[in-house]
């Protein structure tokens, strides 16, 4: 049997767990959290959920000592970000972890990324970043509509924007479009940019990303506060704009400005794409997310821009660890 080890059984880690019960091949999977209250809920949301307990065994743990096999062929870490580095650390020097899914937004220190790769390499494992998009089926489809000769620009819009929890994946969605890791990126926020994140002990901030590649494709993110419950993104290239909303789930379609269709635009939840994602990197060894290789590059440009920003407001405050998740 497969082996998987599951850090973290809050709600993305439950989800990751609900798409795994769908999987066509014969797990053993271990769901590790220190919550144990936690670790109830995961389990109670599971017992709702119909699976094949011949072919799929989960069990759940709340220390890492009690996990009861040292070879894994996949970690999924779904804990929030300034524990998640550490983690990878115990796991890939304590276990045979032949492959990682992590969440993003990665890591809170620079230095972890450089640490997180060497690491990678000197144990001859495979990690991923959980940016889905890239294998959302929409916006494959949307790449295939878009000529790379021709001037690209998204722009994503909103009160539904957090530019530090989610910033990333637009990043992520436009360097995949444009086939391209060469983009400068820029923060502009007001001196009051720290606000609140939804979860304790996090910050998010107020105004806008933006980026610009070597070829002169552009993007910007921006929060709109008045917009409070809704998020668009407008895509650009040549003649042609789609405008998407991922909640209503649709696209309108214009060319030279004028109004063509509204599609429908699938956007899927995460327990939907997991079955097959970790079927093909368990069989295959490979998935279209990104490499940490690849999307600590723009994890990196986007974590400088803030502590950037961050310094000039509160230059007394050491900022080596953003407090982003």
């Amino acid at each position: 049997m497969k082996k998987i080890l599951i850090v973290g059984s809050g709600n993305i880690g439950t989800r990751y767990l609900e798409g795994l019960t769908k999987i066509k091949l014969n797990v053993n999977i271990f769901v590790l959290d220190n919550s144990k209250k936690a670790l109830k809920t995961a389990r109670m949301r599971i017992e709702n959920q119909e699976y094949d307990q011949r072919t799929i065994k989960i069990g759940y743990f709340s220390s890492i000592s009690k996990i009861p096999y040292k070879n894994i062929d996949l970690a999924i870490l779904s804990t929030n970000s300034d524990v998640r580095f550490n983690i990878f650390k115990v796991l890939i020097n304590n276990f045979n972890v032949k492959y990682f899914i992590l969440e993003k937004f990665l890591f809170q220190r620079n230095n972890d990324y450089k640490d997180a790769l060497a690491l990678l390499n000197n144990f001859n494992s495979k990690c991923w970043i959980n940016n889905p998009r890239r294998i959302f089926p929409s916006y494959e489809i949307m790449k295939k509509l878009i000529d790379p000769s021709k001037p690209l620009k998204i722009e994503i819009v909103g009160g539904l924007v957090r530019l530090c929890s989610n910033g990333i994946h637009f990043l992520d969605l436009f360097s995949w479009y444009i086939n391209s890791l060469d983009v400068d990126i820029a923060y502009d926020g007001p001196d009051d940019c720290i606000i609140r994140s939804k979860r304790d002990g996090f910050i998010e901030m107020k105004g806008q990303i933006s980026g610009i590649s070597d070829k002169g494709h552009r993007i910007i993110i921006k929060r709109i506060e008045k917009f409070y419950n809704s998020k668009l993104l407008r895509i650009t290239n040549g003649n042609m704009k789609y405008i998407v909303s991922e909640e209503k789930q649709k696209v309108a379609i214009y060319r030279s400005n004028k109004f063509v269709i509204w599609e429908d635009f699938k956007i899927p939840f995460l327990s939907e794409i997991i079955p097959k994602l970790a079927e093909e990197i368990l069989t295959k060894g490979h998935c279209n997310l990104p490499s940490l290789n690849k999307s600590s590059e723009l994890h990196l440009k986007l974590l400088n821009v803030f502590r950037k920003k961050l310094l000039n407001i509160e230059p007394n405050r050491d900022w080596v660890s953003i407090p982003i998740t």
